[in-house]
């Protein structure tokens, strides 16, 4: 039947059915709608009192997944282009800022572990590498990612040779993401089981840091391969027609980053290591190189308590 002889409702409905090729449930786009806001928030309450600055990533992505699925949920009475591809952007590329986190809280690790050696010391690793080094080709990632996926979406409507370039650019960006964060989380073993980056007096609390790390690290690794595995098999393909793929291994993956984060948080016990290694620093020269803007990890009787960048 042509759409113009279609009642009203009947013409939203089958809008709705053509953007997304499925009936997306209106319950499980609330529920984590919710869910994403009260992590969230949870984590921005810790990184406030702790005054760990870089966390605040965590809060943006998260609130950017709320306006996500609220535009989700404006589909439902508005199924326009526009909002659909704003929709899509936000689900699919703010979630991989969360591994900046990682790079950041173990650059600052390995600082405050070096400060205790004696001056003089020739270290393997330095914090210049694991942050810009990562931070860098992160960028590189998702500036490929919001290139495609907004070609990929807007070629719906536009010459093929835009989606076909698009999905590939979405695909690049993200496989390139996959394989750094498998490489950094190679590069997080190593730090653990390097010799010089045993601190005894320290290790309970880099325990719980590397226990974070992995924790986050992997859950990433799973939602960026899920997604290469999605975006392979089609942007209209069977993964991406049965919603529950996306719920499973994309929003349920970022609520759990976001609720390791509650107990686990890097502002907790960063702070922690930096009050355990200030009487233990000698080589303060390290302090803060290879952090952007140049923040200074020791500082006032050796160690900044009241603020991390």
């Amino acid at each position: 039947m042509p759409s113009s002889a279609l009642s009203p409702e009947a013409k939203l409905h089958q809008d709705v059915l053509d953007y997304f090729e499925f009936w997306p449930s209106h319950a499980a786009s609330i529920v984590a709608l919710v869910l994403m806001f009260l992590a969230g928030t949870a984590v921005l309450v810790i990184t406030v009192r702790t005054r760990a600055w870089f966390m605040l990533i965590a809060t943006i992505v998260a609130y950017l997944e709320v306006v996500g699925f609220g535009l989700r949920l404006d589909m439902f009475n508005h199924p326009v282009r526009g909002v659909y591809i704003t929709m899509q952007c936000l689900l699919i590329i703010p979630p991989s800022f969360l591994a900046l986190i990682d790079y950041m809280a173990l650059g600052k690790l390995v600082a405050l572990i070096q400060v205790t050696k004696p001056p003089g010391t020739k270290f393997t690793l330095k914090p210049k590498f694991i942050t810009w080094i990562f931070f860098g080709l992160e960028i590189a990632s998702l500036a490929a990612q919001g290139a495609g996926a907004g070609l990929s979406v807007g070629g719906n409507t536009g010459p093929p040779v835009n989606a076909g370039a698009g999905k590939g650019l979405l695909i690049a960006g993200l496989v390139t993401l996959v394989v750094l964060i498998a490489f950094f989380l190679c590069t997080t073993i190593y730090v653990q089981r390097n010799p010089q980056m045993q601190v005894p007096e320290c290790r309970p609390t880099m325990r719980l840091i590397f226990l974070g790390l992995y924790a986050t690290t992997i859950l990433l690794l799973i939602r960026n391969t899920f997604r290469v595995v999605e975006f392979s098999n089609g942007w209209y393909g069977w993964i991406a027609r049965h919603e529950v793929f996306f719920y499973v291994f994309d929003s349920l993956i970022i609520f759990s980053w976001l609720c390791v984060m509650v107990p686990l948080h890097f502002g907790i016990n960063i702070k922690r290591l930096q009050q355990q290694t200030a009487p233990l620093a000698q080589n303060t020269d390290i302090a803060g190189k290879g952090f952007p803007g140049g923040h200074n990890v020791v500082a006032d009787s050796g160690v900044r308590n009241t603020e991390m960048v």
